[in-house]
Order: structure tokens, then C-alpha cells, then sequence
């Protein structure tokens, strides 16, 4: 019985591994992308309409 158990602790931290790491990339992305919007409307800001 000790067997198994040992080896659902294990599953169980390798899965919170996994989620930790997939919840920080999924954090680091949505960061990428906050910055990107922010610069794209500073962009946007900047650009003088021409007349053509």
C-alpha cells in the first residue's frame, strides 16, 4: 500500500509542477501582451493623420 500512495504524492507534485509552470507562462504572456497594447496605442497616438 505504501507503493501506491508514494506514488500518487509523486503524480500529484508533478502535476502541481506542471500547473505552476503553465499558470506562470500564461502569466508572462498575458504581461507580453498588456505591453504590446500599450505600445500600439502609443504608436497609434503618435501617428499624424496626412492628407492625401
Amino acid at each position: 500500500m505504501r507503493g501506491a500512495h508514494a506514488a500518487v504524492e509523486f503524480a500529484a507534485a508533478a502535476l502541481l509542477a506542471r500547473t505552476q509552470a503553465t499558470a506562470s507562462t500564461v502569466q508572462a504572456g498575458a504581461t507580453g501582451y498588456a505591453s504590446n497594447e500599450a505600445t500600439a496605442v502609443a504608436e497609434m497616438a503618435a501617428a499624424r493623420p496626412r492628407l492625401v
